[in-house]
């Protein structure tokens, strides 16, 4: 069992962080592989999150942390399901996975035929003016998530010119794709409120990024994606939003 590790973010309430332990699954589907962690923790108000390792390795490597809660919780033991996932242009054997009871490998398996094949009766749901191409029945299942692979791909390319803007503008030394957005800025050292100083900002910030200068879905950020009942709540949310910029 390795020692625990503890790691405290400033602010105005200090949020503590620690390594997790959990069970894992790991699965391909086409050329995109997805890790997902399983536990419980004692209460409520814990938040867990799969946090990708920044070695220059492949496949990447993962470590399972959690937030501990900080004010009033349920005392009723509470499960949490996170995952997390990656482009892989072959096939990946193992992860390795750090957690508070050490390093694991965990195998990867080969997505079922059965979850494959929803995957491509779903693509042929999809209406003809939402795709360049219709799907045919002779098409193979990894043929199509092969094509969606690309838009995890994309993601990533996203989240590493995205992350190096979002640390400077909350001035944290971490953030998580579980991160919420106003949580980052209040607990930052501005003073300013989110919404509008924050939420200005940030799009400034990401708009004059030379990778997000000519993207749409940069130059189309606007106040009402962040504010409340938005669609971009969490530092996740906005990796998502940005992903066509990556094509």
């Amino acid at each position: 069992m390795t020692a625990k590790k503890k790691a405290k973010i400033s602010g105005p309430s200090k949020l503590t962080v620690e390594l997790c332990v959990g069970s894992y699954l790991a699965q391909q589907f086409g050329k995109t592989v997805s890790l997902v962690a399983t536990g419980a923790h004692p209460t409520s108000g814990f938040d867990s999150f799969l946090q990708q390792s920044p070695l220059d390795v492949f496949p990447p490597e993962f470590t399972l942390w959690h937030k501990v809660p900080t004010g009033i919780v349920l005392q009723v033991v509470t499960p949490f399901s996170v995952s997390a996932h990656f482009a892989a242009a072959e096939s990946v054997n193992a992860i390795t996975v750090h957690d508070a009871d050490g390093v694991h490998q965990v195998k990867v398996e080969q997505a079922p035929n059965a979850v494959q094949q929803h995957l491509l009766d779903l693509r042929r749901d999809v209406p003809s003016g939402k795709r360049t191409k219709r799907t045919t029945k002779r098409q193979r299942p990894a043929a199509i998530l092969a094509a969606a692979s690309a838009l995890v791909s994309g993601c990533v390319q996203v989240w590493v010119h995205l992350e190096p803007i979002l640390k400077p503008w909350c001035g944290s030394g971490s953030v998580f794709p579980s991160s919420n957005l106003q949580s980052l800025w209040t607990q930052g050292p501005t003073g300013k409120p989110y919404d509008p100083y924050g939420i200005n900002s940030l799009i400034s910030a990401i708009q004059a990024d030379a990778f997000f200068t000519s993207c749409p879905e940069a130059k189309g950020l606007r106040l009402g994606h962040f504010q409340a009942g938005g669609e971009i709540q969490i530092v996740d949310d906005l990796t998502r939003h940005l992903c066509p910029c990556a094509s």
